[in-house]
C-alpha cells in the first residue's frame, strides 16, 4: 500500500513538471509601431500577420498593436487563428474574442489561451465580426521587424497578401510538451494503483473498532 501511494504521488509530480515547465518563447514580435497613420481594421476590412512555428507549440498570447480614436472603449474584436491559403488565411483553427480601450495606443489581443499549434506556418488574424463593435480603429504600419507576409480582408474580395502592411504583432507561446516513455509507464503504473485502492476500499469498507 505504502508503495502504490509513493508511486502515485510520484507520478502526480512528474506530470505537474510536464506541464509547467516548459518556458515563454516570443514566436513574433514585429516591435510597436507608436505611428498615427496605418491601416484601418473595420467590419469591411481585416488584417493578417503569417508566422511559422519549428516545433509543436502551445499559443498563449496573439496581440496586435492597435491605435484607437482616443475617444472609447469598451470596443470588442476578434483574434483568430488560421492555416494557409493561396492568398492569405484558409481554415480557420481558434478564434477569441477580445477588447480594447480606444483611449490608449497599445497591444490588443487574445492572452492566455492554450492553442496547440503543430509545427507549420499559419496566419495570425485581426477581424471585426458582426459579434463586434470595433470601429474607427487601426493597425499603424513601419514596424521595427515586420512579419514576412501579410494579408487583408474584405466580404467582397476575400483574402488578399500585402506584403507591405508592416503592421505591429506579438505572438508568444510555450513548446508543447511529449513526456517521456519512462514517464508515461508511471504515470500509468500511479493511476492503475490508485484506481485498484479505490476499488479495495469499496469492496471491503473500513469497520469500526470495539
Amino acid at each position: 500500500m505504502k508503495i502504490m501511494r509513493f508511486i502515485t504521488t510520484l507520478n502526480i509530480l512528474l506530470l505537474f513538471c510536464i506541464c509547467t515547465g516548459a518556458s515563454a518563447d516570443i514566436i513574433l514580435d514585429t516591435g510597436a509601431t507608436p505611428g498615427l497613420a496605418g491601416y484601418s481594421l473595420h467590419s469591411r476590412q481585416w488584417l493578417a500577420t503569417e508566422f511559422s512555428i519549428d516545433e509543436d507549440m502551445v499559443i498563449t498570447d496573439v496581440e496586435g498593436w492597435l491605435n484607437g480614436d482616443f475617444n472609447s472603449s469598451g470596443k470588442t474584436f476578434t483574434t483568430a487563428i488560421y492555416t494557409i491559403g493561396s492568398t492569405g488565411p484558409d481554415l480557420e483553427i481558434y478564434s477569441a474574442q477580445v477588447s480594447a480601450d480606444g483611449s490608449t495606443q497599445g497591444w490588443y489581443g487574445a492572452t492566455g489561451m492554450s492553442w496547440y499549434l503543430e509545427a507549420a506556418s499559419y496566419w495570425a488574424a485581426f477581424e471585426v465580426r458582426d459579434s463586434d463593435n470595433l470601429e474607427g480603429f487601426l493597425m499603424p504600419w513601419d514596424a521595427s521587424y515586420p512579419a514576412d507576409n501579410y494579408a487583408f480582408f474584405n466580404p467582397d474580395r476575400g483574402w488578399r497578401l500585402n506584403s507591405g502592411l508592416n503592421a505591429g504583432v506579438l505572438i508568444q507561446g510555450t513548446i508543447a510538451p511529449v513526456p517521456e516513455p519512462a514517464t508515461i509507464f508511471l504515470f500509468g503504473i500511479g493511476l492503475a494503483g490508485l484506481a485498484g485502492s479505490r476499488l479495495r476500499k469499496q469492496t471491503h469498507p473500513n469497520q469500526s473498532k470495539l
